[in-house]
């Protein structure tokens, strides 16, 4: 899976920072989110859904150890109640774009 720059909707845009390096959110033109870690050394997928909320509550469960801290939050991103039931999928789902991307 390759995602070239003409595939996105608009630049990547910093939302948050870990202590490896600073994280972005990027959406596709089809409207996929990716909530993605830019290190000295390299850059991973942490999360990806359809939703903005779904992919960076994805993001910080798979940074557990790196202390993820967004400089934003929308009110999407305080209702996991509503879509906690999507959780276990996309974070399959994410499992499978990581392999993907770094395979």
């Amino acid at each position: 899976m390759k995602i070239s720059r003409n595939q996105l909707k608009s630049d990547p845009k910093k939302v948050g920072k870990t202590k490896h390096g600073d994280v972005f959110h990027m959406t596709t033109k089809g409207g996929f989110n990716l909530i993605m870690l830019k290190g000295e050394t390299e850059t991973r997928v942490l999360g990806a859904a359809p939703h903005i909320a779904i992919a960076k509550h994805i993001a910080k469960l798979n940074s557990v150890g790196d202390e993820l801290v967004y400089f934003e939050l929308s009110k999407a991103d305080e209702q996991i109640d509503v879509y906690q039931h999507l959780i276990p999928v996309f974070e399959q789902l994410t499992r499978r774009v990581i392999e993907e991307l770094n395979g």
